[in-house]
């Protein structure tokens, strides 16, 4: 019984020490961070003082992301600090853009009355240049200009030295991506009645879903094709089993299945020639049309 009560123990103390360290570390490298939910996205907002020196991220006129600290610009100077210096900031710009394919970001590079204008795209232009490094595709980037009256400090930097902000893409461009969503050809294989993943079908599907989402009264409709291997009435059901399966995984991933029509051609549509190895490669495929 004493050997019981000494372990007990043992263990009592074991629990206190490690329920103390896990809430000195949390509060120690978390306090200052605070994650909340808003709509389809999550603010990051990391608190600090002043509010001056916070970086606002803005779309249709709200702060979507709030981070403790902006970036640090030099007097005279097209330098601006490292993108890696703010924390979440390059994965939430990215997430969103990912799921907005309707959006752009604009980075507006400041300047001062006393300096050279041309320092305002310039300085914007250097983050650019950080965040197709990172990924970031150039057209999903706009930059310009903002000579808003703030101060340098007596080392000549200044704490907040760029803005960013969501914007809508130009109509062309808007229309562009529309259309490349509404009629797209895909090359899939199923094999042992799995849809095999690629990246191609992994992008289309986030847009295409970000689109039925955005149009709900619009219809997906699938055709399955296939090469002229084998007999016609078995083609068509190849073709129809393939576009099933294309249906299957776009519901997986969050495509409403009312949306969507399954249809099949079989070998009757070819688009090459269906007697050479590179023509059936060509005509084993899947076509979507959004109506």
């Amino acid at each position: 019984m004493l050997n019981y009560l000494k372990a007990f123990l043992f263990f009592f103390i074991w629990v206190i020490i490690a329920l103390t360290s896990h809430y000195l570390i949390t509060h120690k490298n978390f306090k200052n961070i605070n994650f909340y939910g808003t709509g389809p996205s999550n603010i990051i907002e990391t608190k600090s003082q002043p509010a001056l020196n916070n970086l606002n991220v803005i779309s249709n006129n709200e702060t979507i992301f709030r981070f403790s600290k902006g970036f640090r610009i030099v007097e005279n100077s097209e330098k601006i600090s490292s993108i890696d210096s703010i924390p979440f900031l390059i994965d939430s710009l990215s997430i969103f853009l990912i799921n907005n394919y309707d959006k752009q970001l604009e980075i507006i590079g400041k300047y001062s009355s006393s300096e050279n204008s041309n320092l305002g795209f310039l300085r914007a232009n250097s983050l650019k240049n950080q965040l197709i490094n990172k990924g970031i595709s150039q057209k999903s980037i706009k930059i310009s200009k903002n000579n808003k009256p703030f101060v340098f400090d007596k080392n000549g930097t200044f704490s907040n030295g760029i803005e960013l902000s969501f914007i809508p893409l130009n109509t062309i461009l808007i229309d562009s991506i529309v259309n490349a969503i509404s009629n797209k050809r895909l090359y899939v294989t199923v094999e042992n009645d799995l849809l095999i993943e690629n990246t191609e079908l992994i992008e289309y599907t986030k847009l295409l879903k970000q689109f039925s989402e955005k149009n709900p009264s619009k219809t997906v409709d699938i055709t399955g094709h296939t090469n002229n291997k084998g007999y016609f009435e078995n083609n068509l059901i190849l073709g129809k089993n393939k576009a099933n399966k294309l249906k299957e995984y776009f519901i997986k991933n969050g495509i409403s299945k009312i949306q969507i029509n399954t249809f099949t051609r079989g070998e009757a549509e070819p688009i090459a020639n269906k007697y050479t190895k590179e023509g059936k490669l060509l005509n084993n495929r899947i076509e979507i049309r959004i109506n």
